[in-house]
Order: structure tokens, then C-alpha cells, then sequence
């Protein structure tokens, strides 16, 4: 979605989840995204000016994700809603429950178990 910076990746994930992918999450990070970066251009700052744009685009992922209603979505942002919309292969509930997350009562479940100790052999 243009315009769209904060919440693609959560559209994203829920979009491939529907359509029967998989999803992982590694018990390292292997890559990080520096948001920092002092005195270089940031997406924000490249796109001033496009606020309208970012709430029409972000109510088109609401409507999606099934936080917000299809009327509250503005006709051009409707345009081929099923082809790029959720997968087939599961529900959006479904990937709701294995995220851990109620976008209705807005609560996170803690559904990551509390990792192992780690034993080394002289410890044992």
C-alpha cells in the first residue's frame, strides 16, 4: 500500500499466514533495521505532506486486518480488495490466535514458553 510505513509488516505477515505460509521467528536476531541514523533522510521526512494519503492507506489495512469497517474505507482504496487481500488457506482469526494478539480487546498473550536453562557439561 502506498503511503503505508508503519503496519505493513503486521499486513504482511497476516497476508502470508492466510495464504498457508508459515511463519518463524529465530532465536537470534540476524538482522536489524537502524532507525537512528542522525542527519539522513528518513521515510517520514521524504514524504511530508502525504497525511491524507497514510489514513486512507491505513484504514484499507485496518479493514484488512479486521480492526475497522469496509464503509470506512474510501472507494479508491476498495480497488481489487480481494485480490490482494487475506489468503484462502487459513482465517484471520486463526492467525490472530498464533500471533497471541486480540486487535478487538487490544491484548497480548504470552504464547512463547520461558526458555530452557542452559546445562554445559562441567555444570552437570
Amino acid at each position: 500500500l502506498s503511503f503505508l510505513f508503519f503496519g505493513e509488516e503486521l499486513l504482511f505477515s497476516a497476508r502470508l499466514w492466510t495464504a498457508g505460509y508459515n511463519l518463524y521467528a529465530p532465536t537470534k536476531n540476524f538482522a536489524v533495521h537502524h532507525y537512528g541514523r542522525e542527519g539522513k533522510p528518513k521515510y517520514w521526512d521524504d514524504h511530508s505532506g502525504s497525511e491524507a494519503c497514510k489514513r486512507l492507506a491505513l484504514q484499507r489495512a485496518k479493514y484488512l486486518l479486521g480492526m475497522a469497517s469496509k464503509l470506512l474505507v474510501h472507494a479508491d482504496y476498495l480497488d481489487e480488495i480481494d485480490r490482494y487481500g487475506m489468503g484462502t488457506e487459513r482465517s484471520l482469526d486463526d492467525y490472530w490466535a498464533f500471533a497471541g494478539v486480540s486487535p478487538l480487546t487490544r491484548t497480548v498473550t504470552n504464547s512463547c514458553p520461558a526458555p530452557e536453562p542452559v546445562t554445559t557439561a562441567a555444570a552437570a
